[in-house]
């Protein structure tokens, strides 16, 4: 069929719809359920013959596809469930840049002098001593606390290796002596 009589008959529904005051469109809507699994099929036969056309691009837009959904703004689960395409690469993709954002924490405030340490770098050190004091070997509460092991105004650093986790106790006892 041509596009010319596709316009023809969608114009001529329109105009009997109006006419008996909107009959066709409300007998459409019982059918609803029908037409979104119609176009489930048609968009699966689609990727289909994309897949089979050229399996090399097909890859290529699945992998873009599935960047683009781990920025979207939704939750994990949904995430796991709309890429399940490139599961094999991406959990290898996902520990590699795991592993460089680890090891950008680790070698990070190696020149700052500042005080402060990040809460994600706290936590860090208190999961690498399996959350327990570093003196009393007590496990840490919410109220823990990092501590420099060589002071910064002796020449630490903000640097993974000169933390450590201590409980509330122990680190004000290890200050209140330092500074005595």
């Amino acid at each position: 069929m041509s596009i010319k009589l596709w316009i023809i008959i969608i114009c001529a529904l329109i105009l009997y719809n109006i006419h008996y005051e909107s009959n066709i469109l409300s007998k459409l809507k019982k059918y609803k359920k029908y037409y979104k699994m119609m176009i489930v099929v048609i968009m699966g036969f689609g990727a289909l013959s994309v897949v089979n056309k050229s399996p090399k691009m097909s890859y290529d837009n699945m992998k873009t596809l599935q960047e683009f959904i781990q920025v979207m703004p939704i939750d994990r689960q949904s995430k796991d469930i709309l890429t399940p395409f490139l599961s094999s690469n991406s959990s290898g993709t996902n520990q590699a840049k795991e592993h460089v954002s680890i090891r950008k924490m680790e070698s990070s405030g190696s020149k700052g002098t500042k005080r402060s340490v990040s809460e994600t770098k706290k936590k860090y050190v208190a999961s690498q001593q399996n959350w327990t004091c570093n003196k009393c070997n007590q496990k840490l509460n919410h109220t823990f606390e990092v501590d420099h092991k060589v002071r910064l105004e002796y020449g630490g650093t903000n640097e993974v290796s000169n933390l450590e986790a201590l409980c509330r106790e122990c680190h004000g006892q290890k200050t209140s002596f330092e500074n005595f």
